[in-house]
């Protein structure tokens, strides 16, 4: 038997009646509310599922994390695998389901979603011997798993391929660039939709003690575009208020902290147009570093207007290539060897 089903749930319910199985192994890349309701509704006694995140800081919206203690609570045996997309419902290894859909209310009633139905020996034992190769990659569900900011198990864009994670890849492909190394050869960023940002800070936190010292979290103005992971570089603008106070300061006109977005980007109320994050705080340095470093090594670039300082009157500010990315880790820890793999850590690079 061989058969195609774009009614995704009748698919389920036909291979439920027909067959009546007792064991369901389950891959898929996301899962929504409903999903231990589905499994329920299914009759199935013993259920192996594994879905995809991200090993490094793995985060999910607030009604999966409530949806994975109620699959628990059906005991169902729950693992994760850092880039797993694939969606594969196996059925006592008597039937399979293999398509588009994720386990999740999107995939079963909101998208045009299509799967394979079969009973095919070859189909099964390879799906099989798939399922367990990701089985033993894949991990133990973690103790600590942060909560993205919005509430829906809803994909925003720009997130998936962070909440899922990524795996090495072994080969090119017609996608990867012509004349371009292969990913084992490139530099690798553990986020490969890293941004890295030159944001002014306000002089005035720098009178007295640093406001914030032994701070590790704080929140902060960001892009619209913010995701988690997204890296700010802080500067110190001699224009901005209270500068005047810090002339002479080797930290006025220079990079002196690096913090990482750990939340998505949100509106600021009562400002229009105004977004914040939360950001972490991996590393402040030693020894702040000039602009003017950072303009030898192409950069940043001066723009003529002089009424604003730095980093506002910079173009560059925005850097997404590895090799800028890499260029700003070297020029950094020139001036801060002992720091050298904290920077390249909080920079999201390998030394």
């Amino acid at each position: 038997m061989i058969q195609l089903e774009h009614k995704i749930w009748k698919a389920f319910e036909s291979t439920r009646d027909r067959f009546k199985p007792q064991r369901l192994d389950i891959l898929t890349g996301f899962f929504g509310t409903g999903a231990s309701k589905a499994i329920s509704e299914l009759g199935v006694n013993h259920t192996r599922f594994v879905f995809g995140l991200r090993s490094s800081k793995p985060a999910l919206p607030k009604a999966q994390l409530e949806e994975l203690r109620r699959l628990k609570k059906l005991r169902v045996k729950i693992r994760v695998c850092s880039g797993l997309h694939a969606k594969l419902y196996i059925f006592d290894k008597k039937v399979l389901l293999v398509g588009s859909v994720n386990f999740s209310k999107g995939g079963f009633e909101k998208l045009r979603e299509v799967v394979i139905i079969t009973d095919d020996p070859k189909a099964l034992r390879d799906a099989s011997k798939f399922f367990k190769f990701v089985w033993r990659k894949s991990k133990p569900l973690p103790t600590r798993i942060r909560t993205l900011r919005h509430e829906s198990g809803r994909q925003e864009q720009g997130e998936t391929r962070w909440q899922l994670g990524s795996v090495k890849a072994s080969v090119n492909s017609p996608f990867s660039q012509k004349g371009q190394p292969s990913a084992n050869q490139r530099l690798q960023t553990k986020n490969t939709s890293c941004k890295i940002r030159l944001v002014a800070f306000q002089p005035r936190w720098f009178l007295g003690r640093n406001w914030f010292v032994g701070k590790k979290r704080i929140d902060w103005s960001a892009s619209s575009k913010t995701i988690p992971d997204d890296v700010h570089v802080f500067c110190v603008s001699s224009t901005l208020k209270d500068a005047e106070a810090l002339k002479g300061d080797p930290r006025v006109q220079a990079v002196h902290s690096i913090w990482r977005a750990c939340t998505k980007s949100h509106r600021e109320k009562g400002w229009p147009g105004h977004f914040r994050a939360k950001f972490d705080q991996p590393l402040i340095l030693e020894t702040p570093v000039h602009m003017t470093e950072l303009k030898k090594a192409k950069l940043l670039v001066a723009r003529r207007s002089s009424r604003v300082g730095f980093p506002m009157n910079v173009s560059g500010k925005l850097l997404t290539s590895r090799k800028d990315i890499k260029k700003l880790a070297e020029v950094l820890s020139r001036y801060n060897r002992r720091q050298r793999a904290r920077i390249y850590k909080a920079l999201l690079l390998k030394d």
